[in-house]
């Protein structure tokens, strides 16, 4: 992304290698974080899509529901689901401590206008989050 900003860039590649060698693309440019089980990867998208993703679902997914899941083939799982309401986002992957829950990963959710601070837990088989009741600062 360095030398986007000195020459033109057409497209960026993204792709995922599997522990068979295979390779994977896909077609987003936000950051993919692995699942604990290494059987898929989730994404939190921005407010608006990267120039070198594609806008639409299942490629792009805006808030409140603004984050997904999908297999290592590169499919869909499913979206996930902010409990929030239609003033919240889905801010980040929260990577801090979290000993009692060793095999989830967790996702910081706000409202629109303010950095995310409520704690919810990603379970890889369903679309709702957990809510767990911590807030954090950073």
């Amino acid at each position: 992304m360095i030398y986007a900003q000195e020459h033109k860039v057409i497209s960026v590649r993204q792709a995922l290698v599997l522990d068979s060698g295979v390779e994977v693309d896909i077609p987003i440019h936000e950051p993919l974080n692995i699942l604990p089980d290494r059987t898929g990867v989730l994404v939190v998208f921005n407010k608006v899509p990267s120039k070198f993703s594609r806008p639409q679902a299942p490629w792009f997914f805006a808030f409140p529901h603004n984050a997904a899941i999908y297999n290592a083939d590169g499919s869909l799982r499913f979206q996930l689901h902010s409990r929030e309401g239609e003033s919240s986002y889905i801010g980040a992957i929260h990577c801090g401590a979290m000993p009692e829950h060793p095999e989830m990963l967790g996702v910081l959710i706000g409202t629109v206008g303010h950095d995310p601070e409520w704690l919810y837990l990603v379970d890889p088989g369903s679309p709702e989050l957990i809510p767990t009741g911590k807030w954090i600062r950073y």
